[in-house]
């Protein structure tokens, strides 16, 4: 067993590989092996990020022998690709993967299961019955990109808080000025600049403002600071 993820179209597709036992009949211990098998590889996915996600599977058995596999056809939003007859060439669903010999009967035992994301980007299944292997026949699926959810994540520089900072020194002031001329003017008075706040004093106000504000928040948080720190979440510090 083995599942390998590769970047498909800007997302991240999952695959995960299980070889069953041989022999898996309805009720056998190798097909309770290969259930286990099944079983792990839903839990280690459940485990990735959400997005396409693809079984390719030689189960050596029919799906209904095994419990986990029918719970996530059922349940869980996963499709067996091959037994849809809209995904399939020509729309046969079902065809035989397996031919021990010229004269048997072929089986199917090898499938492609997709859950629900990646179904609907899944155009064509076929069987390559016209492949040189002695037994199995390869099992192929085509996949259009495009109809793919695509989720990206596109980072922002920072905001330059020190710009901002200034922008609103040199607005506020230039508001302080102009209200002191207009009250000056009311009053028939002038204004006399010896008393005027300068432009570098507001700015010194404005900035114990801030401090005073940042304190009063920091404080405020000082128990989900500590409670990230102590669980190690970088995030939400």
């Amino acid at each position: 067993m083995q599942i390998y993820c590769i970047d498909l179209a800007g997302c991240t597709l999952a695959i995960a590989v299980i070889y069953g036992w041989t022999g898996g009949g309805k009720g056998t211990p190798d097909a309770a092996n290969a259930d286990d098998l099944i079983a792990i590889v839903r839990m280690q996915l459940q485990q990735l990020d959400e997005g396409p996600k693809l079984i390719a599977a030689d189960l050596n058995g029919a799906t209904e022998v095994f419990p986990s596999l029918q719970a996530m056809l059922k349940d869980q939003g996963w499709h067996d690709v091959g037994n849809v007859e809209d995904k399939c060439c020509k729309g046969k669903a079902g065809q035989a993967t397996c031919h021990t010999n010229e004269g048997a009967r072929g089986t199917r035992i090898d499938y492609f299961f997709a859950n629900s994301i990646l179904m609907p980007a899944i155009s064509l299944c076929d069987v390559d019955h016209t492949s040189s292997f002695s037994t199995h026949r390869p099992l192929r699926i085509e996949v259009n990109t495009e109809k793919l959810d695509v989720v990206a994540n596109q980072l922002h520089k920072p905001t330059n808080y020190a710009e901002l900072f200034e922008e609103k020194v040199k607005l506020e002031y230039l508001k302080r000025e102009q209200a002191a001329a207009a009250n000056a003017a009311s009053e028939g008075s002038s204004t006399d600049k010896k008393d005027a706040i300068t432009e570098n004093d507001f700015r010194k106000e404005l900035k114990h403002e801030l401090h005073k504000l940042m304190d009063e928040q920091i404080e405020q948080r000082q128990h989900r600071l500590k409670h990230a720190k102590f669980m190690k979440d970088t995030t939400r510090i």
